[in-house]
């Protein structure tokens, strides 16, 4: 028996088995792609300067009018990780004083409520650092560190820093407001020259 091979095919396939292995890669790629586009983990410092991660914060929670980014980091503390999908975008910051994690930034589009006034629950409002954004302070505990949590809330967002100090030191909830700024969304769409 004889057999006649073609060459209508890349290396040697044809027919269905080609139609199919094109699918097989066409279905991975879409799957994957769609995976990018709802969530980002990368360690690029979200700067109040260019940079993409700053970007696809804007894109993760649209209805924000600020942008959360680090301005400078005061000597003792380094950038972590982020983790941007969406609806959420987190930004971690370790301290060689306060400790590992020591600061979560969380942007959403609210802040959980419960208290007077749609105030976050056991939170105390106080003046702001931020235009354009009303502050809150929830202090959990100073005994072994300090621990608590300051919201800023604004037009179509939420920004909290959840403080897990491993010792207390005021002057590092000082650090932490001197290092994290806001950025208006419009400028955040300056920056990535795209449309948010």
């Amino acid at each position: 028996m004889s057999r006649t091979c073609s060459r209508s095919g890349q290396n040697g396939v044809s027919g269905p088995r080609r139609t199919w292995s094109a699918l097989a890669v066409a279905v991975l790629t879409a799957s994957t792609l769609a995976g990018c586009a709802t969530r980002y983990k990368a360690g690029l410092l979200p700067g109040c300067r260019k940079t993409e991660t700053l970007v696809l914060m804007a894109q993760s929670v649209p209805s924000a009018t600020m942008i959360p980014c680090i301005s400078v980091l005061p000597a003792g503390w380094t950038f972590r990780d982020i983790d941007v999908r969406n609806g959420l975008s987190t930004f971690d910051l370790d301290s060689d004083r306060a400790g590992s994690r020591a600061v979560v930034v969380e942007l959403r589009e609210t802040c959980p409520t419960g208290g007077p006034g749609g105030a976050p629950q056991g939170s105390t409002e106080i003046a702001t650092d931020e235009k354009g954004a009303r502050r809150y302070e929830k202090v959990e505990s100073v005994v072994d560190g300090y621990r608590g949590t300051r919201f800023y809330v604004f037009p179509g967002g939420c920004v909290t820093y959840s403080f897990r100090f491993s010792r207390q030191g005021l002057a590092l909830v000082n650090e932490v407001s001197l290092a994290i700024g806001f950025l208006p969304r419009d400028e955040a769409a300056r920056l990535g020259d795209v449309e948010l």
